[in-house]
Order: C-alpha cells, then structure tokens, then sequence
C-alpha cells in the first residue's frame, strides 16, 4: 500500500539540541493525535527518509526529543508502523504561542480535526488544557487522560477558556463576544490618538495578546498571529491601538505591546546606537543594513550566507527574553544581518514564503567559517577515536527499562545470585531504536530475536555484517544467547561496536574487533 515502499530521498537533515522540542512539551507522553497534514517520516533522525504520515491517520507518539525529533507510530496497510518524524508537523501552526487554558463545563468533547466532525474524546471541568495551535474558531490542544497519558485534539475556542474568564461573557453595542472576554474599545473614543507618527499599515512582528485597555492589565482579549496586516489607529507610551482580523475575518480593534509592531518608520522609534561592528539592541529599530556590514566580511565572520544548525526560537529583542516570536527550521538557509556577544540577528523565511528578521541564539547559525565538522561517522579514523568511549544517551526514553519503550530489564540477578548491572537485550533494543529510529518486535532472550525480527517489515535479517545493525549469537550467556550493535564496519575487516553484560570494563564501551570476531554469529538484523 503507502508509504514503506522505497521512498529513500537522502535527505539529511542538520542534527539538533534545542533546549525544547517546539510546540508538544517532551513530557507529554504517550500522545494521541490525528495527523492534520502529511508527515515525512524517517528510519532516525536527520537520516533518510522512509514512508509518510497522511492527513487524518492516528498516531500515537512514544517520544519527544529535545531536538525536536519524535518517534511514534501510524497506520499502513492491515498493520503500523513506527518512524520518527519532526514533532512540530503534528502542530496545525507552530508559529502559535503556546496558551495554558482550562475546561468551562462539566464535560466537553474533543474531535480528530477543526472541522469537529469526528469524536476523539472528552475532557472534565476545570481540567488544564494546553493549546498550541488554532484554525478558525477551533483550538487543538493537549490534555491528560485519566488513564495515563495525552491527547492532542481540537474543540471550539470558547470550550478552552482562561480561567479569569469563567462567567464574563458580554454584550455590547457592537459585538457579542463569543469567547468571554471584555468588552472591545470603541474606535470613536480613540480618534484623538492619532497623532505622533504617520504610518498606519503594520505587521505584527510575533504573536502577541491584545487586551481592551492601553496599560495591558488584566485577561487578554485576543491575539494576533505574527506577520498578519493590522492598522495601528493610535498610541500610547505602552501600547499601539489597533485594527486586526480574527481568522473568520471578524474586525477587532484593541491594543497590543509596541513592539508587537512592525513598519512604523521605524528609524523614528527610540533607538540604542551601537558602534559599527554590533547589530541595534532595541528590538524594534530597523534591521541593520548589508551596506552597513560590509567592514565584519574580513572579521569576526565574514560568511553572509548560513544555514540553522538545528530548529531554534527566534526573538525580537537580542537577549533573548521573552516569548518566542518564531522558530527557524534545522538546516534551512537564512542569512546574518548582524550580531552581539549573545545573538546573531538573521533574516529567514517561513513556511509560506514571509520573511522574518529576528535574534537567535549564535549556537543555531552553522557555516560563518566554522572548522570542518568531523564527517558522517564513516571513516576508521573517526572510530578509532572512539574505541573505549560511550555513545549511548542512557536518558533517552528508549533506554527506560520495562516500559512501553523497551521491554527489557537493565539490570537482574542470575540463578546463582549474580548480579548483572547491564542486560545485553536491554542496551541493544534501546541502540536499535536510538541510532535507526526501530522498535524491534523481539522481546525474549537474545538467541531467538533473529527468528523473532524474520516477520518484521521494519527491518531485514540475514547473515551479513553491516554498519548499524544488530548482530545475534545464539550460543553463551548462560545459555541465553547474546546481542551487540554493530557501530561501524570498515573496509579493512575491522568491526567497531558495542554491547552489554560481556565485560563490566567495556559495557556500553565502542570495541574494535577483527570481522573474524562475529564467525560465531548467526543473525544479523538490519534497518530497512
């Protein structure tokens, strides 16, 4: 049927270590949702690609890296699948900030889509939600089972209420507001505002909460979504009052943070000058100009063009504080305008084709003549810098002993009372899954994962070695059998891998052998 076919693109993908995995906190797992747009998955993270995800196929997420990559599972054929993908695709519109609301009524359902079609589920009174995305009138959000658990589904916005909103639904002269709110400020009681500047059509630089009163106190009364049109009407030394569109292209007129605000002869607003080498601090000046650069292409970098070393928030003001006002995606081009001791300040393009010019943090900015990056694992030398040394994430959920993620004990005690600190099954299962993105189905003692792996379409067995592959030996460990994860095969018959409970000073530890070393071994199991 779809997508286990040979769809292999070679896309690489630049590895990441953000700090937060985008939109879906990393905790909120296992998580079920429905796909809302197709999602290319792949055999590991920043790999080759190997199926997709369609639009409206239930997934059910086990893991959440801090990089952004999540590993989960989808429907193909008569079956599932497992694959990672980005996380972030499973998010409507991850330019949304993420809001914290709760449940207004006794019990609310919850739907597969925004066209509230489908039933998913239900959640209670009071119960907190955590919306990260919106389209039209309807929000998808995250909310926890009693079961144990998540799911990602959508409601109508006035079912996901901020918990000052609760019985402050009202009417006024112009508008019935459907989600409680206050009451919107009259356009005819801000004419007089019109004055210190001359620029009327803006964008709004991020997301931002506009409120009904110009000091910004109290619940917000709404939003607008960064790098939609508004019309500012007046000003305040706080706040900017405008006009915006809600997604079901109602009119509101509110006020908003000034620097919310992009486009208002800018040059006019109150600006930090800085020398010639660093980018304006003041978050709302205008972008540093190319011209203005030229002197920084002979040092501190000098390379215009980059590319994000991995997906990072972006920031309107060059400490970085705050909200995010966006994120740039991992390996996607973007260009450096400017930069300080903490930022650089880039211009980049949404999904949509918008530019943005933003701060990000320097870590996140790959090729300003960096050294050469060690290659892709794939010479002897590299592995030989290796032998001896730990490449296992032991905090990687797949590594967590007797769980959904890996079936296997870490540790137990032998018939004679031994005690074994490391379970080779446990550490070769959870390599599997860490480095080719695969959830073995085998789940007994090592000499029977060979006969156990035969029927899964995830991967091949055969009686080749083979760079990241898991090699089976059906004799030893008390009768038991072993497991180790081939690392690497080089061209001159040397095999780099690792293992555990063989050698309590090498477990976990890369070894160097010659390929003779595996002539005992009967099984070796491959990623597709």
């Amino acid at each position: 049927m779809k997508k286990i076919g040979l769809l292999a693109l070679g896309l690489a993908l630049a590895l990441g270590v953000v700090a937060e995995a985008g939109s879906i906190p990393a905790d909120r797992v296992p998580l079920q949702t429905y796909a809302v747009k197709k999602m290319n998955c792949y055999l590991q993270p920043n790999s080759v690609q190997k199926g997709w995800i369609d639009p409206g196929d239930y997934v059910v997420v086990t893991q959440i890296r801090s990089d952004g990559w999540a590993y989960g599972s989808y429907p193909v054929g008569n079956g599932r699948v497992s694959r990672w993908f980005r996380a972030d695709d499973l998010v409507n519109n991850i330019g949304f900030a993420n809001q914290e609301r709760y449940s207004p009524k006794a019990n609310t359902n919850t739907y597969t889509g925004p066209d509230h079609s489908r039933k998913f589920g239900s959640f209670n009174d009071n119960e907190t939600l955590l919306v990260v995305s919106e389209s039209g009138e309807s929000r998808q959000f995250i909310y926890k089972l009693n079961n144990g658990g998540y799911k990602m589904a959508w409601a109508p916005y006035w079912d996901c209420w901020d918990a000052r909103q609760a019985g402050k639904q009202q009417v006024n002269n112009n508008v019935i507001n459907k989600n409680p709110v206050v009451k919107p400020v009259q356009r005819e009681d801000k004419k007089q505002e019109q004055t210190s500047y001359g620029v009327w059509k803006a964008t709004a630089r991020y997301t931002a909460n506009t409120y009904d009163n110009p000091d910004l106190r109290g619940a917000r009364a709404g939003w607008i979504t960064s790098g939609s049109d508004i019309e500012v009407l007046g000003e305040n030394a706080k706040s900017y009052f405008i006009r915006y569109w809600a997604d079901n292209g109602a009119k509101r007129e509110r006020y908003v943070e000034r620097t919310a605000v992009k486009g208002l002869n800018e040059d006019k607003e109150n600006k930090k000058q800085v020398n010639n080498n660093v980018i304006n601090k003041n978050p709302i000046v205008k972008p540093v100009q190319r011209e203005d650069k030229k002197q920084e292409q002979s040092s501190s970098y000098g390379v215009w063009k980059a590319t994000a070393r991995y997906t990072a928030n972006t920031y309107d003001n060059p400490d970085l504080r705050g909200a995010r006002a966006g994120r740039v995606t991992s390996g996607s081009d973007i260009e450096v305008l400017g930069e300080n001791a903490k930022s650089y300040y880039i211009r980049y393009w949404a999904d949509n084709g918008a530019t943005r010019e933003r701060y990000v943090e320097r870590t996140a900015v790959k090729g300003l003549n960096e050294k050469p990056q060690p290659s892709d694992n794939d010479s002897t030398s590299y592995w030989d810098g290796k032998v001896n040394t730990q490449l296992a994430n032991l905090s990687n959920l797949c590594y967590r002993s007797k769980s959904t993620y890996n079936p296997f004990k870490k540790s137990y005690t032998d018939d004679k009372g031994v005690y074994h600190p490391t379970n080779c099954t446990w550490y070769a299962f959870g390599r599997m899954q860490e480095v080719c993105g695969i959830k073995l189905k085998a789940s007994g003692n090592a000499k029977t994962w060979g006969d156990a792996e035969k029927s899964d379409n995830n991967v091949i067995v055969n009686k080749t070695i083979s760079s990241k592959c898991v090699g089976v030996r059906m004799t030893g460990g008390g009768g038991a059998g072993h497991v180790v994860f081939i690392e690497y095969v080089d061209n001159s018959g040397y095999v780099y891998f690792t293992e555990a409970n063989f050698n309590n000073k090498t477990d976990l530890k890369v070894r160097k052998e010659a390929k003779s070393f595996f002539d005992n071994y009967t099984w070796f199991i491959h990623p597709k």
